[in-house]
């Protein structure tokens, strides 16, 4: 076993690590699962059963590397492996360079490797305890110290980069990429070969693997246990023929999974890489043939897959980061147990032929999948996945299913090979949507042809819709370099070119679909040449299109076209056929606003018919425009199109673009001009002073030596979406000479106050009126936001109720219903003082017990003179107010607590004071969106008269006086201009009450009731100060010193029932009802002006909907002979229009 690592270097092409301690140590991976144990050795340190030592250390960022490239094989086995304990590898470093990976396959373990039988066998552990039992002393190692694989770590410039879709390691070797390569002999990929007595190489008759016995020769003879090899076509009887002694000789893999994934009749060339080329075609995987070895010979090596740019090759240019599908099959039929298609969903490796295409209809999807099931609908979740692979050339395919992901990495569909054909048709959704997701990659050949007509895109992060690109080499960049006529490295000869790359990447990419990308729509690498890209009817984008490619770029090879041959042709408004592709006539039809830049100087653009809209950063070599072309970039004061050569527009063409009040214009920088047809001036949002005449600048800068034709029609655009500003033209014409004409921008006198919908809008519309000459700063702003919101003027409309003072109106409405609570609350708590002396009346004259004797002394309750009795009542209580005509809707809420006490004279006199603290969130919604909250203390004296003499008649009084702390965030939002303005104050408030009532009592056994009327009346007012608010910029108010008041009258019933309970308690209800009537005047105003510009004021309306409310009470209370009561009081006020009132009380009494 000790000898089988001098053969790495020659298995081995990829993979890697270095280290960080001085002691061996194990890692588990992944840690969810820990389905691998890495035992890392470190300096000096050994392995006996591999025979190898570790020479220098492992660092952080290798060991990283290593659980990337882990991590793709956990995901792809893990649901599947049989182990029920992690599997060991041995990670030894070197100093030599190179890497390599083995694990040895035997009999012993039905020709699996010991690391593929780990995953695979059940009794994996019983065998390994045979075979270990079996190994010569020398050879000994115990069960747990045995690694079913180890893996060579080497010294190289490894790059680090993740595993992505394309490799993007610059020069650096990519050591994640490595690994995964490395893994794949420790699976079982891999060829165990030995020289014979005489010198002839055979297969090994104790280590032939599933892997040797799949392979056969260019005369289909299959490999055979001990069975010689012979190199460079001579054939000896029995022998495994290579045809010639270089890397390819004929020598394929083939396999049950492999020949489903290649299709029927399928035969594979051998890979182009630049050296004498083998032209026999295989009907299996092209496997690597011989090497040149250590001994300066040349050795059979038979453990690579030779796919195009396959990262299980030994090609010097590889851009595949992971297996391909028919690679992963070969896995599969070599033992292991995994769902391939949770990675792949359809693989075409078959080719036509330059003159036959070969024409297919894939029906297969790409989705989740659920016990080897598709979930159709279901987003494919893995990592690195790929709905469609398109390996071969000269197909034909048109995809008439969905492909749809949301893995990291993941495409929807890759494109090889070389003129290929791809329809993506309608209805049919192509969405790589996760992070870094590429909807459409084409990654390598020549003259594709590409038909968009579906939906695709890739909305993660980083995601590119469609991306043209070679990617680098895993290699490394400076080992060799490819891209569209580009073949640079250091063993490439300079007068050769590879025919696969002699062309553009992309011939044509017809879109008349969806193309959606989050980083970008269009992608063109550095590496890749697109011809032509026909954006038509139909199309919509979103995301940039970015174009890297340089035409000028020295490694292009000298027989590739004239550099003025390598533009790139984006054009717009070409009418489209019935299978997607373009047709050469125009489409007057064709209708696109894009937002999206484009960022490509080796772009030549074209816009041939329709309307085209383009609010982003143009960059192009070239631009002409021959339909309706509209430029709607929102800084004028800069370049929106930038043109390295001649930007035309021809004769009939028309160009729209935007000014500002300075004059700027949506301009063109270029190197030439040649300017026919119409251009469109258009005012873009900004301010606009009244009666101001504006010079516009020139729309095009020319650069450089450039010259300057202009022969152009000039007008104001037609529609100008603005309900308060009218503009018009002086000069008509821009010419040779540069100079563009003016314009005239004007205001009306009532622009804003003409769309008020009542008097107060009116008011605050007319102060605008007047402040439009002289706005500075932040109010220019807020006009501006006015003078470009819907034209209709209906946001101005909504913006003049929004800028006024009615939030305070609803805040002062809202704490004057809370002084109308607290009165409600000491009033319910005076007639209960009035209650308690009937019930003391009551209590002598029923005064028995359940047994029917008269009660004793300390049972009855008489009311005390010259007793105070003290009380607390915590309340809550909640008002809603609808929106009604022109008045927002508002809602507030406010908790407080009532302290007081009551003092009885003998005269039936009860006196009493009261503290009341309150706290109040007032929510004022729809065109005024305020948030006030308030706290209050009030101090105040309460009343009731009721001589016995009066037979149930009382009188009550009650006055109130106290402060309001309050502080409001009023929200002002109009067309983009956002603001939120504060204030805060201090005000005055108070009440006061007068009513009068009777109550009738009638008996009924040992329960009385009492019915009567009543009437108050009741005054509360809220003085506010005047103040500044602060912080909503030119909606800041400046708010007068505010009086707001309120007079109630109220006529209803009042019932009331109660008993004493067994054990003397009294139990009692009462219910009040009442038509409450406001008799003051029911609109509030609060005048106001604009912080800083004074006069013209401006005042606010907001009127009480009704005057007219229902007010309900009931109260439920028992009282002890101890001298305590608790009352429970609930009500609210009803039935005015669009409002509605709650609240509840709980008043807990102590007497002494």
């Amino acid at each position: 076993m000790k000898r089988f690592f001098w053969q790495i270097p020659v298995l081995g092409i990829l993979g890697v690590c270095s280290q960080i301690s001085w002691a061996s140590y194990d890692l588990f991976f992944p840690e969810d699962t820990d389905l691998f144990r890495l035992h890392i050795l470190e300096q000096g340190e050994s392995d006996n059963f591999w025979g190898v030592a570790a020479q220098g250390t492992v660092d952080k960022n290798e060991i990283n590397s290593i659980c990337e490239g882990l991590d793709y094989w956990a995901r792809v086995l893990a649901p599947q492996a049989a182990n029920t304990n992690p599997i060991p590898i041995l990670i030894f470093p070197s100093n030599g360079e190179g890497a390599g990976a083995l694990s040895v396959s035997t009999v012993d373990f039905d020709d699996l490797t010991f690391f593929a039988s780990a995953l695979t066998h059940e009794d994996y552990e019983s065998r390994l305890q045979n075979y270990l039992a079996s190994l010569p002393e020398d050879e000994w190692v115990s069960f747990d110290d045995f690694k079913s694989a180890a893996i060579l770590i080497g010294t190289f410039d490894w790059s680090h980069e993740p595993l992505h879709a394309l490799p993007d390691n610059g020069d650096g070797f990519h050591l994640p990429a490595t690994i995964v390569h490395e893994l794949t002999h420790a699976l079982g990929i891999l060829t165990q070969v030995s020289q014979t007595p005489n010198g002839q190489y055979a297969f090994m008759s104790d280590y032939f693997g599933l892997w040797s016995q799949g392979l056969r020769d260019s005369n289909g003879k299959q490999a055979e246990s001990g069975m010689t090899i012979s190199i460079g076509g001579t054939e000896y009887d029995g022998d495994f023929v290579l045809d010639n002694d270089s890397l390819y000789s004929g020598v394929y893999f083939t396999g049950d999974h492999v020949q489903e994934v290649l299709g029927e009749g399928t035969t594979l060339s051998f890979p182009e890489i630049g050296l004498e080329q083998y032209e026999k075609l295989v009907p299996g995987l092209p496997v690597n043939g011989a090497e040149p070895d250590s001994n300066g010979g040349i050795s059979p090596e038979l453990s690579h897959i030779e796919l195009q740019n396959g990262l299980l090759s030994h090609q010097n240019w590889r851009n595949w980061t992971i297996p391909m599908e028919a690679e992963l099959a070969a896995l599969q039929d070599v033992g292991l147990k995994f769902d391939r298609k949770q990675l792949f969903g359809y693989s075409i490796y078959a080719s036509g032929s330059e003159d036959k295409l070969n024409e297919l209809t894939n029906t297969s999807g790409y989705y989740a999948r659920e016990n080897g099931q598709w979930l159709v609908g279901t987003p494919n979740e893995p990592r690195l996945g790929i709905g469609l692979h398109i390996y071969g050339s000269y197909n034909k395919v048109t995809q008439a299913a969905d492909i749809l992901t949301v893995g990291e990495d993941a495409v929807g569909i890759r494109v090889e090979g070389v003129g290929n054909h791809l329809t993506i048709d309608k209805n049919i959704s192509i969405k790589s949507d996760g992070p870094r997701g590429a909807a459409l990659l084409v990654s390598y050949g020549r003259d594709h042809t590409i038909n968009l007509a579906g939906d695709v895109s890739a909305l993660g992060e980083q995601g590119i819709a469609a991306r043209f690109d070679f990617g680098d080499n895993i290699l490394g960049n400076d080992q060799e370099y490819r891209g569209s006529w580009v073949w640079d490295g250091v063993n490439v000869p300079d007068d050769r070119i590879l025919s696969k790359i002699t062309g553009p990447l992309v011939k044509v990419f017809n879109v008349s679909g969806s193309l959606r990308g989050r980083e970008a729509a269009i992608y063109i690498d550095e590496s890749a040449f697109v011809k032509e890209i026909n954006i038509l009817p139909g199309a919509t984008l979103e995301g940039d299109i970015i174009s890297r490619w340089d035409p000028d770029n020295p490694k292009i090879h000298s027989s590739a076209p004239d550099s003025e041959e390598l533009y790139t042709s984006l054009t717009f408004g070409y009418g489209v056929s019935d299978d997607g592709s373009a047709l050469q006539s125009r489409d007057s039809n064709f209708s696109l606003n894009y937002a999206g830049n484009i960022d490509g100087p080796s772009i030549d653009m074209t816009h041939k018919s329709g309307d085209l809209t383009l609010s982003g950063k143009i960059n192009v070599h070239s631009l002409q425009n021959e339909g309706f072309l509209t430029l709607t970039g929102k800084d004028v004061s800069k370049h929106q199109v930038t043109v390295e050569d001649t930007f035309i527009n021809t004769q009939g063409a028309t160009l729209e673009t935007g000014f500002d009040a300075d004059g700027h214009v949506n301009s063109i920088q270029a190197g030439s001009a040649d300017l026919k047809g119409t251009l469109l001036v258009r005012p873009v949002r900004a301010f606009y002073a009244s009666e101001d005449t504006i010079e516009l600048q020139s729309l095009v800068d020319i650069q450089g030596s450039g010259a300057l034709k202009a022969n152009m029609t000039v007008a104001l655009a037609e529609h100008i979406d603005s309900p308060t500003l009218s503009f018009a033209m002086k000069g008509d014409s821009f010419t040779d000479n540069g100079s563009m004409p003016s314009v005239f921008a004007s205001r009306s006198d009532n622009a804003y106050s003409q769309y008020a919908l009542d008097t107060a809008s009116r008011s605050t519309g007319q102060a605008l009126d007047s402040i439009a000459d002289k706005a500075q700063g932040d109010m220019q702003d807020l006009l501006e936001a006015l003078d470009w919101s819907a034209p209709d003027g209906s946001d101005v409309a909504d913006a003049l109720k929004r800028l006024g003072p009615g939030a305070y109106d609803a805040a002062a409405r809202a704490s004057l219903i809370q002084q109308n609570e607290i009165n409600l609350l000491v009033l319910r708590r005076l007639m209960a003082t009035q209650t308690d002396s009937v019930r003391a009346e009551h209590s002598l004259s029923v005064g028995q017990n359940d047994e029917g004797s008269h009660l004793s002394g300390s049972q009855r309750e008489t009311k005390n003179t010259d007793t105070w009795q003290f009380w607390v009542t915590p309340y809550g209580g909640s008002s809603f107010q609808d929106s009604h005509k022109n008045i927002s809707s508002w809602k507030s809420k406010g908790v407080g607590l009532i302290v007081g006490a009551d003092r009885h004279f003998q005269s039936n006199l009860d006196v009493g004071f009261h503290l009341a603290l309150a706290t109040r969130r007032t929510h004022v919604k729809d065109n005024e969106k305020a948030l006030a909250d308030t706290t209050s203390a009030f101090f105040g004296l309460q009343a009731i008269y009721a001589p016995d003499s009066w037979n149930g008649l009382y009188l009550t009084g009650l006055g109130r006086i106290g402060v309001e702390n309050g502080k409001m965030d009023r929200t002002i939002y109009v067309n983009g201009y956002n603001k939120q303005a504060e204030s805060r104050w201090t005000s005055l408030a108070g009440s006061l009450q007068a009513g009068l009532g009777w109550d009738a009592q009638f008996d009924s056994g040992r329960a009385r009731f009492a019915l009567g009327p009543l009437a108050f009346v009741e005054y509360a007012f809220l003085h506010r100060p005047s103040l500044d608010e602060d912080k909503g910029g030119a909606a800041n108010l400046d708010v007068d010193d505010t009086t707001y008041d309120s007079l109630l009258v109220n006529l209803g019933l009042h019932a009331g029932w109660q008993t004493i309970l067994p054990g003397g308690n009294h139990l009692k209800c009462d219910v009040l009802a009442a038509w409450r009537h406001e008799l003051l005047d029911p609109s509030f105003a609060t005048s106001a002006a604009f912080v800083g510009y004074g006069a013209p004021r401006f005042e606010s309306d907001t009127d009480l909907p009704g005057r007219d409310s229902l007010l309900l009470q009931a109260g439920f209370a028992l009282s002890s002979n101890k001298d305590f009561t608790a009352k429970l009081d609930v009500g609210g006020e009803f039935f005015r229009q669009d409002y509605t009132g709650m609240n509840i009380g709980l008043d807990l009494a102590w007497q002494f």
